[in-house]
């Protein structure tokens, strides 16, 4: 995903971080031109903003191996501290005794997944090559998929070149979620 996002952006500066702020909402970045872009689960209404609904997303829990279903239980499970975080709480059959990290990073969360007997609970999207590769695996997709909006906004004033890199990001971002991987 990133070198695709490299390839739309050629020439382009991009900064990229994981706004944990309770101080600074996502609206805010955007108002105050801290951020060009926002990708996230929110819909951000504003006069000067452009927001527009990328496609749905689900968290799904994986792991390097297969595991049985009624196993889970003994996993060690990390979870991506964000703003997903509070969908988790709807996830009945999570035993919070089970998480053992939990971090605002998706890289921080695949390398804890290179481990024997642990899982997360991520994004799909954010491990879209991995299942396609064979390098993780979906576990209990019923138990733990939970779907979530994915929207991505602008400032509305953005010059016509960056509006059509931002059109083709969108463009390969609904390329990704809309396929339906053999595992997932």
């Amino acid at each position: 995903m990133s070198n695709d996002i490299i390839k739309i952006f050629n020439n382009v500066n991009i900064n990229i971080s994981i706004n944990n702020s309770k101080d600074i909402s996502d609206k805010a970045l955007l108002i105050h031109n801290r951020a060009d872009i926002v990708i996230g689960c929110n819909n951000i209404e504003d006069s000067d903003l452009i927001c527009n609904h990328i496609d749905k997303d689900k968290l799904i829990l994986v792991s390097k191996k297969a595991v049985e279903c009624h196993e889970r239980s003994k996993l060690s499970i990390a979870i991506l501290d964000d703003s997903l975080n509070m969908a988790l709480k709807n996830i009945e059959k999570l035993n919070p005794s089970n998480i053992s990290l939990r971090s605002d990073s998706i890289d921080v969360i695949k390398a804890y997944l290179k481990n024997n007997n642990v899982a997360a609970i991520v994004p799909r999207i954010s491990v879209d090559k991995e299942l396609k590769f064979g390098e993780l695996v979906t576990l209990c997709s019923n138990a733990y998929a939970m779907e979530y909006n994915l929207f991505m906004t602008y400032n509305k004033d953005m010059d016509a070149n960056m509006k059509k890199k931002l059109k083709k990001l969108k463009i390969e971002l609904e390329n990704i979620l809309s396929k339906e991987l053999v595992s997932v």
